[in-house]
């Protein structure tokens, strides 16, 4: 194998972590706070002065098929990750290095449009941060054994949340 070919497998394996751990962040924020979500789109939508046109329970309905449908695609693109031939491990450490970088552009991109609030910003990220990192001693003291179950018992949780207030 030539050192491009190396270099061009490494660099779509990490493409395909960011698109997969991009999904699951960001339908888990979703899936926590639905309402939140709908006042975002609400938000956007008086942004683009389209407000007038989109009442709001088709936003609130958006959002929880976005968070539900976003989760779900991140938890099916990192099994998929899985395949390509990642250890679980593997794939979930490369997915939190790649979350960080793709929370930064998203961070800068909001930031450039003047829409964060940063009070709650700054103290968010640095609790993330001491999450990821409490994380990620546990999954390498633990193991796979312990990290694969965990993430199959958290993901039906979140996924029967999302299904209960549904349907609630």
């Amino acid at each position: 194998m030539s050192v491009k070919t190396v270099i061009l497998g490494a660099v779509v394996n990490v493409l395909r972590v960011v698109v997969a751990s991009t999904f699951v962040f960001s339908g888990y924020v979703k899936a926590i706070d639905p309402l939140g979500t709908q006042y975002k789109l609400h938000d956007y939508l008086e942004a683009w002065h389209l407000i007038e046109y989109v009442p709001d329970f088709v936003t609130l309905v958006a959002a929880v098929l976005l968070g539900g449908a976003e989760f779900c695609l991140g938890v099916f693109l990192l099994f998929a990750f899985l395949m390509v031939g990642f250890d679980f491990l593997g794939a979930a450490a490369n997915a939190r290095a790649l979350n960080f970088a793709s929370n930064i552009s998203a961070a800068i991109l909001f930031s450039y449009f003047g829409i964060v609030d940063f009070a709650h910003a700054i103290p968010m990220g640095l609790a993330m941060i001491v999450g990821a990192w409490c994380g990620a001693r546990v999954a390498l003291s633990k193991g796979a054994g312990y990290v694969r179950p965990l993430f199959i018992v958290m993901t039906t949780v979140l996924i029967g949340k999302q299904l209960f207030e549904l349907f609630k």
